[in-house]
């Protein structure tokens, strides 16, 4: 979509009004809010509202008009665009020299103007203050009782926002640490806040501040430092007493886990990784692991360690589940086989040298079989695709068909295949289905991913796409199954395209098409109840069993196929093989015609399929 059309498209939701003359349809101009409604040099003053355009559109510019007092005041900016209903600008030092700095307030009016077409204007009564400097005032800080990584807010006025400079939060007081002798003196430790409004700024109780459990009893000063000079202190510090806690886990979701699936921690007290602080958080399990080899038991000095991918605030701690090449090459890791954990997770978190072992949580959590999902998806062009076979408009009916032939190709194994993609695993396998092979090269379908992946160690590969790899080690880059190559069936066709193009056709292409496909003087379909009924359910039949084929062997690849040592394909010809080389597979085989081999994976690609992916 280009810019314009989005914009306009946005534009729009709020009601469209013409602009005159130009011929865009722009909502009504207006102005709700104007912050901060104190400036200082560097503040970034925020203007909302409705109806505002891009630079693209038309320039729009904002003008205070007031009064200070008895001085007159009259300034102009232009305005930067963030949104159909957000601009902003920047208080410069140009533009102070316009405005009574450190004088009395300004009341008047902000008044947005759009200048596209006949323009139009907006406007808000405002009072503004301008000043050199702002002192801070510090009221309270909080919660009381913290966790590692707890959000931290400090409340009261005059905080430096974004621009203007930081301001900084000093504690002063004595850090008791839980479990040792004495006090520790903290003597104005300093705190960068993280400030979005004048009156409200927060910090990360991180490792580098207090590593509880313990308590820090003191007070707390604020300071702004400003970006164009000098600072201001506030004028009396507030009493700050703090109790960190120890990290805890009170969920462990779901309760039944595959690979390729999220694991999650709910609790309080997790640090995400940062190598400066040496701050990171990991699960230990402790108690026993059941699986089909017998039970392992797992003791606090030979814990399952189970780490997070992901850290949310500091109460939510996820990983997906995965498996690492282990011996021989098969899969390893806690998501490689089912098995059953009874015990405790007890959550760690490491920080600036020291560990803290949290309150765990007694819980079983059930590791179930491996279950490959697939979705494969059908990217617009592949329309376009459908439409050279004259089946456009009943595309819905082909590629149903096409999801019936992958099932069935997989029905014996822990494979799962969908359109859409899903919420309740990270990892899956993705085919695109697509219209013209992007290579060039006239292929059926590719897997473009980089080497033979042997017991199907990735779990997400996508069969789609471009490659890198692949492209550098001399392969065809672009993945995927490409609907108008199979055009190449034709006899008709194929005939006419010169010597050695016939190979592979048949004259049974022909008959299934010559209907419906424009290249063989078809007429297309007009959608599902055409008048050629019979004919029209054969070539559905017929394209869905093609390009089902190709999406059930390329998945064949992505898994592992063929089962054979450095092989990607099966040896010689296997009459109805899936995993068989291009020119071992016809037309009518693939087609699934009448006296043509069955088609199946052969026993050794079987076998392995029985290994990586039994049905559970």
């Amino acid at each position: 979509m280009r810019p314009l059309v989005a914009v306009l498209l946005l534009a729009l939701s709020c009601g469209p009004q013409v602009s005159g003359g130009t011929g865009l349809l722009l909502c009504d101009l207006e102005v709700s809010a104007v912050s901060p409604l104190t400036w200082l040099p560097g503040t970034r003053v925020v203007i909302q509202g409705k109806g505002f355009v891009p630079p693209l559109v038309g320039a729009m510019t904002a003008t205070l008009v007031g009064r200070a007092g008895s001085e007159a005041v009259g300034v102009r900016v232009d305005l930067a665009f963030e949104g159909p209903e957000r601009a902003s600008f920047t208080v410069t030092p140009a533009l102070l020299q316009l405005l009574p700095v450190d004088g009395e307030p300004i009341v008047g009016q902000v008044a947005v103007e759009r200048h596209v077409g006949g323009g139009a204007v907006a406007s808000l009564d405002v009072t503004i203050r301008v000043v050199s400097a702002i002192t801070p005032k510090v009221e309270a800080i909080g919660p009381a009782e913290a966790w590692p990584g707890e959000e931290m807010v400090v409340s009261g006025d005059g905080f430096l926002l974004p621009g203007e400079g930081v301001s900084v939060l000093s504690l002063s007081g004595t850090w008791s640490r839980q479990g040792v002798l004495g006090e520790e003196k903290v003597d104005g430790l300093e705190v960068p806040l993280t400030v979005t409004e004048r009156t409200r700024g927060t910090f990360v109780m991180s490792p580098d501040l207090f590593f509880g459990p313990g308590v820090f009893a003191g007070a707390a000063v604020v300071t702004n430092r400003f970006a164009s000079g000098g600072e201001a202190v506030c004028e009396a510090p507030v009493g700050c007493e703090v109790h960190l806690r120890l990290p805890y886990i009170e969920a462990v979701s779901p309760t039944l886990v595959r690979r390729g699936q999220v694991l999650l921690f709910k609790g309080r007290g997790f640090l995400k990784v940062d190598a400066g602080l040496a701050a990171a958080t990991f699960v230990a399990f402790t108690g026993e692991e059941v699986g089909a080899a017998g039970t392992v038991t797992h003791s606090e000095v030979n814990p399952l360690v189970l780490v997070p991918d992901f850290i949310e605030g500091n109460t939510a701690a996820s990983l997906v589940l995965r498996v690492v090449e282990g011996v021989g090459g098969k899969a390893s890791g806690l998501a490689a086989s089912p098995v059953q954990l009874n015990g405790t997770f007890t959550p760690h978190v490491l920080g600036k040298g020291r560990v803290l072992v949290g309150q765990g949580l007694d819980a079983s959590l059930t590791v179930g079989p491996q279950v490959q999902v697939v979705v494969v998806r059908f990217l617009p062009t592949t329309r376009q695709g459908l439409a050279a076979f004259g089946l456009a408009a009943v595309a819905e009916q082909v590629e149903a068909r096409v999801l019936e032939v992958c099932r069935g190709d997989y029905a014996r194994w822990a494979v799962e295949f969908r359109t859409e993609r899903p919420d309740d695993y990270a990892e899956y396998t993705t085919v695109e289905v697509m219209g013209r092979d992007p290579n060039k090269a006239g292929l059926l379908g590719l897997d473009s991913t980089f080497g033979k992946d042997v017991g199907n160690l990735r779990f997400d590969d996508l069969i789609g796409g471009y490659s890198a790899e692949s492209e550098a080690a001399g392969y065809y880059p672009y993945g995927g199954v490409f609907v108008e190559s199979f055009l190449q069936f034709s006899r008709r066709l194929s005939a006419d395209a010169g010597p050695g193009a016939a190979e592979m056709a048949s004259d049974a292409f022909d008959a299934v098409f010559g209907p419906f496909a424009p290249a063989l003087g078809g007429k297309p379909a007009t959608g599902p109840d055409d008048p050629r009924a019979e004919e029209l359910a054969l070539a559905i039949w017929v394209l869905g069993n093609l390009i089902g084929d190709t999406v059930s062997h390329e998945l064949g690849h992505a898994l592992g196929l063929a089962a054979f040592p450095g092989d990607f394909h099966d040896p010689g010809d296997n009459p109805g093989s899936i995993m068989d080389a291009g020119a071992f597979r016809p037309f009518e085989e693939r087609a699934q015609l009448p006296g043509a081999a069955p088609r199946h994976f052969i026993l050794e690609d079987a076998a392995y399929l029985d290994e990586i992916l039994p049905k559970g």
